[in-house]
């Protein structure tokens, strides 16, 4: 009996993988002259009440389109596996641009036409995650019109999904990142924000700082060839950085710090460096070097200096400098008191990634006057809203509760088994 095998065309009979993939190359080519038209610029959300609507429009438009899965061959399709899988690919692909390409809209203008360097805001992860909603909302209402308890789980686990994507694209319209300079001598709270592109913004709720302050490790010591100005000692590295009174060797110099203040004023009476916190204070320390071989001694006081006193080296023979880096800041904070929109007074500490909330504003400690360092005249604080966030807490909710109503049955199902057996 000859049998002979009939390839069938695209997107005829029952559609499978290739159509699913054949569906993500066309989105990608869609997307990727929608970029072009519209010069890199990508696609933006709308707004409350626009998005909310449109979630609405969307998610009701699955619903009617549900009714047609038996007549239908391309809706039968995307309810099925092989839909899951090619939409779950394509926005895999989207996850690993967007953590291994830099989202940077001053890149190059091949990244920027492409939408490759503003992802998240690009036709391609557009049309990547509306095929990905599509599939997974379709499947979704598939297994609800045929309810069952056993799929209860899987109802939450994919509604829950469903939620958090749609939440999370439709709240971006709505997110609202502003900043906020606040200057130490200015007694006045202040309600006047800026948006990336400079629009002023009237918040409900107004600021003041009180003090700001900085903490900082100690300054590293390091040596520098002076004929290419490169960091030289064994390991091409910083020497050490100054905690306590050190000594330490490079080639024919054993160095040896005698006397380390972190902030100092230098004394003119004295002629002498003296531990003093006041502005402008700047980290020195006293060093004494002997040459090993010629017996030369020198001892001075180095500095990394700042904004008041310049930099003080000390010379190592003819080729070598030994010197002071700036300190590096180890965390910065601001004490705020802020006004709510009820007028209530709020006093609050603002540290880098330990953010405050008033009124569902979430404020940041993001810059400061970095001339200044220590001593910064002024604070700059992010404050950003983010309405749709209970809505992904929810989905987020909705996929514990799935996963463990699976594992609840499936331990009851095992149950049954061994009683059975």
């Amino acid at each position: 009996m000859l049998l002979t095998m009939v390839k069938r065309k695209l997107f005829t009979g029952i559609w499978s993988f290739k159509e699913g993939f054949t569906i993500s190359i066309a989105l990608i080519v869609i997307a990727l002259i929608m970029e072009y038209l519209t010069k890199g610029t990508g696609y933006s959300i709308p707004p409350f009440p626009y998005n909310l609507a449109g979630i609405i429009s969307f998610s009701a438009l699955l619903v009617l389109l549900s009714f047609f899965e038996k007549t239908n061959a391309a809706i039968r399709f995307l309810s099925s596996v092989p839909a899951a899988i090619t939409s779950i690919v394509l926005v895999t692909i989207l996850a690993v641009l967007l953590g291994s390409i830099p989202q940077n809209q001053s890149s190059s203008s091949f990244l920027q036409i492409t939408g490759l360097n503003h992802l998240t805001s690009s036709y391609l992860f557009f049309y990547g995650y509306l095929y990905f909603l599509v599939s997974l909302g379709l499947t979704t209402i598939k297994r609800a019109f045929h309810f069952k308890k056993k799929n209860i789980g899987f109802l939450l686990n994919h509604f829950g999904l469903y939620l958090i994507i749609v939440s999370a694209i439709a709240g971006s319209g709505d997110i609202k990142r502003l900043y906020i300079t606040l200057y130490d001598n200015n007694p006045e709270f202040v309600s006047l924000a800026y948006g990336d592109n400079k629009t002023e913004v009237q918040l409900p709720i107004s600021l003041r700082l009180i003090k700001f302050n900085i903490e900082e490790y100690n300054p590293k010591l390091f040596v520098v060839e002076t004929s290419t100005g490169d960091i030289k000692n064994d390991e091409n590295k910083i020497l050490y950085q100054i905690d306590t009174v050190h000594s330490t060797t490079f080639q024919n110099w054993d160095i040896r710090i005698s006397k380390f203040l972190k902030y100092a004023h230098y004394d003119f009476k004295d002629s002498l460096f003296k531990a003093d916190e006041k502005l402008a204070a700047v980290p020195v320390a006293f060093i004494e070097a002997v040459n090993k071989i010629s017996k030369d001694t020198l001892r001075d006081w180095i500095s990394s200096g700042n904004f008041t006193y310049q930099r003080k080296n000390m010379q190592l023979g003819k080729n070598f400098i030994l010197s002071m880096a700036e300190p590096e800041a180890k965390t910065f904070m601001s004490d705020l008191e802020v006004k709510d929109e009820d007028g209530n007074l709020h006093k609050i500490t603002l540290k880098v990634n330990e953010p405050a909330t008033i009124d569902g504003w979430k404020l940041y400690q993001v810059g400061y006057n970095n001339q200044l360092g220590k001593w910064s005249n002024y604070s700059v604080i992010e404050i950003g809203k983010d309405n749709w966030l209970y809505a992904v807490y929810t989905g987020i909710f909705m996929l514990i509760l799935g996963a463990v109503y699976i594992l609840w049955i499936g331990k009851n199902v095992k149950k049954e088994i061994d009683l059975k057996a």
